[in-house]
C-alpha cells in the first residue's frame, strides 16, 4: 500500500526533479520487471503519395495544434524486462496512432481528407542506466536504443469514395531512448523519455520513411526486487 500510495501522489504531478520531499530510496531494485507506458506522439509531415490517389503534403494532428482529444496522436505499450548492473533488457510490444490533420496537393487542401496512420510493433530494447551517478534522491538517467519488427497501416479517406486507399506493410524499426527514471520504493521505478521511432526503409504507401517522436511516461514493476545481481 505505501508503495501504491506513493505512485498515486507522483501522478498527479507532485513529482519533481528536486523532489527531496519523497523519502529517498538507497538502493535500486534488480531483476524481472514488467513496464507499463505511453504518452503523446508528435508525427512529422510527410511529402510523397497518398497511396495510388494523391500526391502532397500530408500533416498530421499535433498536441499543440488545437487537437480535439479524439484525434490527440498517442502510443503505449507494455513489455518485460531484466536489469543486471546497469544493464536492461526489454521485449516489447508498442501501438501508436496519428491522425491526419490535411492533405495539401498543388498548393491548395483538400476538402474531406481524413485517416490515419497506425503501428504495432514488437522491439527488443537495451537500456544503460548511469547507475554511477545515482544518488540518495532516486533520480538516474539513462540510454537506450531497440530493433524490431512494425506493421506499419495508412488509411486515406477522400470526399470521394472511390479515391479511398489503405495499405499495410512490415518493416524492420529502429528506435533511440533517453530518459530519468525515479526510484519511489523498492517494487517500482518510474519513468519519463523521450523516444525516436523509425524505419530505415521507405513506406510504400507514401514513398517515405516512417518516423514519430513518441514522448513516454511509465512504470517499472519488479517482480521479486533483488539488491544487486551484478
Amino acid at each position: 500500500m505505501r508503495c501504491v500510495f506513493r505512485f498515486a501522489i507522483l501522478s498527479l504531478g507532485m513529482l519533481l526533479v528536486n523532489a527531496s520531499w519523497a523519502e529517498p530510496m538507497v538502493q535500486e531494485p534488480y531483476g524481472v520487471y514488467i513496464s507499463l507506458f505511453g504518452g503523446v506522439a508528435s508525427t512529422p509531415e510527410v511529402t510523397g503519395s497518398v497511396g495510388s490517389s494523391a500526391t502532397g503534403k500530408v500533416r498530421y494532428h499535433r498536441l499543440f495544434s488545437g487537437t480535439s482529444a479524439d484525434n490527440l496522436p498517442f502510443h503505449f505499450g507494455v513489455g518485460l524486462g531484466y536489469k543486471n548492473g546497469p544493464f536492461r533488457y526489454e521485449a516489447v510490444f508498442q501501438f501508436m496512432r496519428s491522425k491526419y490533420l490535411d492533405l495539401t496537393t498543388g498548393g491548395s487542401k483538400v476538402s474531406g481528407f481524413s485517416g490515419d496512420t497506425q503501428v504495432v510493433a514488437g522491439m527488443a530494447n537495451l537500456f544503460y542506466d548511469f547507475d554511477q551517478f545515482h544518488t540518495d534522491s532516486g533520480w538516474v538517467m539513462y540510454l537506450g536504443g531497440g530493433a524490431g519488427y512494425a506493421d506499419v497501416e495508412n488509411e486515406a479517406k477522400f470526399s470521394t469514395a472511390s479515391l479511398n486507399t489503405s495499405a499495410s506493410q512490415g518493416l524492420f524499426a529502429l528506435q533511440g531512448i533517453a530518459g530519468m527514471g525515479y526510484h519511489f520504493c523498492q517494487e517500482a521505478t518510474m519513468f519519463f523519455d523521450y523516444r525516436y521511432f523509425f524505419t530505415p526503409s521507405k513506406v510504400d504507401f507514401t514513398g517515405k520513411r516512417y518516423q514519430n517522436h513518441l514522448f513516454t511516461v511509465g512504470l517499472n514493476i519488479y517482480i521479486k526486487p533483488q539488491s544487486n545481481l551484478a
